[in-house]
């Protein structure tokens, strides 16, 4: 009888072994599986979000060409505007106001139609501004520009639409959640030697935000898909050892960066 208990007891002792190692292995390999379901999801969601990143940045470069040509055609009209007074002085002075007024007509059927406000003699920036001007106004958000930039910034195109555009967008988007009466954004991009500056305080609904360690957090649905505006803001300062960091008080929201632009 003895013999037999000895002999059950090993057998019981293995066969729970096998049942542990067994679950465990299961467990691993469930774990494994969400790991690379997750680590797979992750990056589609990225390759797409970089994909309409993309899309975003052509479609506002393109804008801005299309910007650069208009404002080129109305500098020229300018410099022919002194032309065209002294032909209309020469209708007048044969008293031939008819001929004047048709030759005036003629002219005003030249220039081009919503020309867009020049905030600054750099192109790229300027064509942004008027961008989110255009949509702040359909919003009824009131937009204010303080701009000091040279023609030409010592930095690629792509990283001053990418910075513009996603503090702009986060600005427009948190305005969105509040009252039409209270909605505003005061923008600033200032160029100092070799330093330049870029702030924006906008209105915001404070129960919209959330800050863990320091940081700003997102407390949308999914906020793993959200966020990436920010992120992207501080990889470009870090690019040009600049500064990124962001100010809640009250129902207002600053975002300031700082850039250290090459000589």
């Amino acid at each position: 009888m003895l013999a037999i208990v000895f002999y059950e007891i090993p057998m019981q002792l293995e066969s729970f072994n096998i049942e542990i190692i067994n679950n465990l292995f299961m467990l691993a390999m469930i774990a494994f599986s969400l790991f690379i379901y997750t680590w797979i999801f992750r990056i589609i969601y990225e390759a797409r979000r970089q994909a309409e990143e993309k899309a975003h940045l052509e479609l506002v470069i393109k804008n801005y060409k299309n910007t650069s040509e208009n404002i080129t055609q109305i500098k020229k009209m300018r410099h022919e505007i002194k032309h065209h007074l002294n032909t209309v002085l020469v209708y007048i002075n044969k008293n031939d106001l008819s001929g004047a007024q048709k030759y005036i007509n003629s002219v005003e059927g030249t220039m081009p139609n919503n020309a867009p406000i020049e905030y600054t003699s750099n192109l790229l920036i300027n064509s942004i501004l008027t961008e989110y001007k255009q949509l702040a106004q359909s919003l009824n958000i009131k937009i204010d520009y303080s701009v000091a930039v040279p023609e030409n910034i010592n930095a690629d195109d792509t990283d001053i639409c990418s910075l513009l555009t996603n503090i702009l967008d986060n600005a427009v988007e948190a305005c969105g959640n509040i009252n039409k009466e209270n909605r505003f954004i005061n923008f600033k991009i200032h160029q100092k030697a070799k330093f330049l500056y870029i702030g924006c305080t906008n209105s915001c609904d404070s129960n919209q935000l959330r800050y863990s360690g320091g940081k700003l957090i997102s407390i949308k649905n999914n906020p793993y898909k959200h966020g990436y505006g920010l992120k992207i803001i501080k990889e470009i300062a870090e690019k040009y050892n600049g500064a990124f960091n962001t100010e809640a008080h009250g129902n207002q929201f600053s975002a300031k960066v700082n850039l250290c632009l090459s000589d």
